[in-house]
């Protein structure tokens, strides 16, 4: 279970080192204050009137999971709020942040009267994506350069939840909908992989199904870290297919950062990942820290045949030099 306050002055330590170790996950989505004078900066900012804070945490332990912010609240006529938010390592994927956005946005039109709450997210964002929409937020538009971030215009979708109005049912079994095209995308995604030689029409698919797959997974009530782990590395692995080394960096970044707290087997693909990524990108220094890091991992992988496999895969990394 988890619950859902105003963020405090005593959550400074916790929070940044919960943020600290949470750089990889959030890259290059978000950045939360990792040191006490970013903390305090961020806690300036809510008023209890127009900009609110949350943290998410276990009811049983009282560890944070994860932030909620509901910003640039406007009365009147228009009562709306942006909403913004992050989870902290460890705790993605496991519907914590699902409960924790929808008691926010209960409180919101409960207790402060709004009607329209706004979420503003990067389209290659699909973990957010897969937040807002699983909590019935209906996508309205999309906005070109909307928000500059880390020295870029970057263009947003438009997310939003209205009081009162919600999106239709589906008329199929939506759960098993998600647990049948979760894999079977993959899969998909997978037969392209090992094909000899595709069209460009197959490469696009080959991404759209990584990413169908990985959305599916995200809506999935029994999606983990290892299954979120798996998935970014297929996409990291198609991007290196595809040429895109910086692309296929970031992918791979996204995998570590769910694989930290998994069994060496999974962190030593998600070094692999990057490797192959630093190695596209003619970073050969680099590639090589991360395949020694590969390395390092796989030596503690238990089971045999994952720790041949993973072998087998970095020895192709070396071929490539």
């Amino acid at each position: 279970m988890i619950a859902v306050r105003a963020v405090e002055s005593t959550d400074l330590h916790a929070f940044t080192a919960a943020a600290r170790r949470s750089r990889q996950l959030h890259r290059p989505w978000t950045t939360a204050p990792c040191d006490a004078a970013a903390f305090d900066r961020y806690l300036a900012r809510f008023d209890s009137r127009h900009n609110f804070g949350f943290v998410v945490s276990l009811t049983a332990t009282g560890e944070l999971v994860g932030a909620i912010n509901l910003t640039n609240v406007v009365y009147g006529v228009f009562k709306s709020g942006y909403l913004g938010y992050f989870a902290f390592k460890g705790h993605e994927g496991r519907g914590y942040m699902k409960r924790g956005l929808s008691l926010v946005t209960r409180h919101a039109f409960r207790e402060l009267g709004l009607h329209r709450l706004e979420a503003n997210i990067q389209p290659s964002n699909v973990s957010s994506i897969a937040l807002v929409r699983s909590c019935g937020f209906s996508k309205e538009g999309y906005s070109p350069a909307y928000l500059k971030l880390r020295g870029k215009w970057r263009d947003h979708e438009r997310w939003a939840l209205v009081r009162g109005l919600k999106s239709a049912a589906p008329t199929f079994d939506l759960e098993a909908a998600h647990k049948y095209f979760a894999a079977d995308c993959f899969n998909k995604a997978w037969d392209l992989i090992e094909k000899p030689e595709r069209t460009p029409e197959e490469d696009r698919l080959m991404v759209a199904l990584n990413q169908a797959s990985i959305f599916h997974w995200l809506n999935r009530a029994d999606c983990t870290s290892e299954n979120l782990s798996i998935g970014f590395w297929q996409a990291s692995r198609i991007q290196a297919l595809l040429g895109r080394a910086d692309e296929a960096r970031h992918q791979a970044e996204t995998c570590l950062g769910y694989s930290h707290a998994l069994e060496p087997f999974y962190m030593g693909y998600a070094y692999e990942a990057l490797a192959r990524a630093e190695l596209m990108a003619g970073n050969s220094a680099k590639a090589q820290e991360h395949l020694r890091c590969a390395q390092r991992h796989a030596a503690g992988v238990e089971n045999r045949d994952h720790q041949a496999m993973l072998l087998k895969d970095l020895d192709s990394l070396k071929l490539t030099r």
